[in-house]
């Protein structure tokens, strides 16, 4: 299933526009920094209510979304709450790549 079709199983149509944006900016080939990119991964997978496993500690890339991902499962937030903080992390990123 795609990240898309997961978005729109939630129902959230700004999430929704959100992940079509990303989408976007890959087919344009923006560059997002890697910083942006884990807070974009955890934040999804929250919203999406998908667990992520826990890997291998000579596995660095897979690591570091793990970390993303419990970050923001530490902070507490909701599925609404990450799909929120998404939309807005994306609106972000828009706004640094159009100016």
């Amino acid at each position: 299933m795609s990240a898309l079709q997961k978005a729109e199983n939630t129902g959230n149509e700004p999430f929704i526009q959100a992940v079509k944006d990303l989408e976007e900016f890959k087919k344009q080939q923006i560059t997002i920094s890697q910083d942006d990119q884990l807070k974009l991964y955890g934040l999804f997978k929250v919203a999406i209510n998908e667990q992520v496993a826990k890997p291998g500690m000579f596995n660095l890339q897979d690591g570091y979304k793990y970390k993303a991902w419990m970050k923001v499962v530490d902070e507490g937030k909701s599925a609404k709450e990450a799909q929120d903080a998404y939309v807005e992390l994306v609106k972000e990123i828009k706004s640094k790549t159009t100016s």
